[in-house]
């Protein structure tokens, strides 16, 4: 019998760790390796989110866990973030992350000091001190989890010139629900609502952004025509002007920032996308054009540079295509996805960095692709199409 229970004991505990290894574990580094895609050289570090890009560290996550590259350097795991138990502790397994394509579990902004970071995470808003790895809840969400949302898509975070926080909220179904956009003025630390939409307005905010020329905060919504709104603000996200609303062009995930135009990519289903443009100091009809095609949705934007900005097309496609301030689209790289929708979870596509971007290399980050379920890909900024 004592035979027969440690036979069983030892068993089970292989069992165990065989679980934690294969599901739970995640690797303290994450090297690149280098490939060739599409005919163009890069490094490709695997089973990772890209989060925030500031031009020599980028950040990432998997799971719940938070990784740090600095300098073109491997991927250093620096923190973990411990959602509350129930339904989000599924995101600890990685076949369920797999099976149902919830690689986004967490979105993360960094502060001036480099250890500090507020973290969104499992219905929660967490303030992290990497040096004195410490962890606490500063906020909870009002839609988080099934039937009611998954807290703020990728580009519903931002901080404005003054330092001050904004996270935009992403209802699944708004029905007789406000939504609106939050602020912090002491780095994650306490939230207030800034401005709120009025129930069955719009269905929720896909984006929040800060423009770096004149620190406006731009919001993007949708879904219908009904819902949609681009707007900017000037005084803390208090009120809004609304640049354009009630038409599938102005449904937005992600806008770019350039000193004459503001530029978003389309996140329509049932019909063309384009490159949006509102051109600043332009007043009637003019100030918005619409102009380059784009094959799918976007989720993503993020401006290259004076001239540039990249887009993440989804949906149907995983691509970067690469749009001129002049509203010029042209496709740059692509990853396979499978021909038909997955039946559960979001659909295939292409992540982009918050943030400025390296100076010398641009990071693409596809999701839910046949080859990659989730990737960081380092690309040489010298390969980016020249016109």
């Amino acid at each position: 019998m004592e035979i027969a229970l440690l036979i069983l004991v030892v068993v089970l505990a292989a069992l165990a760790l065989l679980v934690w290894a294969v599901e739970l574990r995640t690797p303290r580094t994450v090297r690149w390796r280098d490939v060739d895609h599409e005919g163009v050289p890069a490094r490709v570090a695997e089973g990772l989110v890209l989060q925030h890009d500031d031009g020599d560290t980028v950040w990432a996550s998997r799971g719940y866990s938070i990784y740090r590259s600095e300098g073109g350097g491997p991927f250093r795991r620096v923190a973990r973030v411990r959602p509350p138990f129930g339904e989000p502790w599924g995101g600890y397994s990685r076949s369920l992350r797999r099976a149902f394509g919830y690689q986004e579990l967490l979105e993360l902004v960094p502060l001036d000091d480099p250890d500090h970071l507020v973290v969104f995470s499992g219905g929660f808003i967490h303030q992290l001190d990497l040096g004195a790895r410490a962890s606490r809840r500063t906020h909870e969400l009002r839609y988080f989890g099934r039937g009611k949302g998954r807290g703020l898509m990728a580009f519903g975070l931002t901080r404005d010139l003054d330092g001050a926080l904004y996270f935009a909220e992403y209802v699944t179904e708004s029905g007789d629900r406000p939504t609106g956009v939050w602020r912090s003025a002491d780095d994650g630390a306490t939230w207030q609502l800034a401005y709120e939409f009025e129930p069955g307005t719009i269905r929720h905010v896909h984006a929040v952004q800060c423009d770096p020329f004149d620190g406006a905060l731009w919001i993007g919504t949708g879904d219908r025509d009904e819902h949609c709104f681009v707007g900017r603000s000037t005084d803390g996200a208090r009120t809004f002007e609304w640049v354009g609303q009630g038409k599938q062009i102005h449904r937005t995930c992600s806008f770019a920032f350039f000193p004459d135009t503001v530029a978003w990519p389309m996140d329509a289903d049932f019909e063309q996308n384009h490159v949006v443009r509102w051109h600043r100091g332009a007043a009637g009809p003019g100030a918005v054009t619409v102009d380059g095609e784009l094959p799918d949705a976007s989720y993503y934007a993020q401006a290259l540079d004076a001239d540039r900005f990249l887009v993440g097309v989804a949906q149907g496609v995983a691509e970067a295509w690469v749009a001129g301030r002049d509203g010029s689209t042209r496709r740059w790289l692509g990853w396979p996805v499978v021909g038909t929708p997955p039946k559960r979870g979001p659909s295939p596509g292409l992540r982009l960095a918050r943030g400025p971007g390296c100076t010398d290399a641009v990071h693409l980050n596809p999701l839910r692709t046949i080859p990659h379920e989730a990737a960081i890909f380092r690309v040489p900024r010298s390969a980016l199409p020249i016109s």
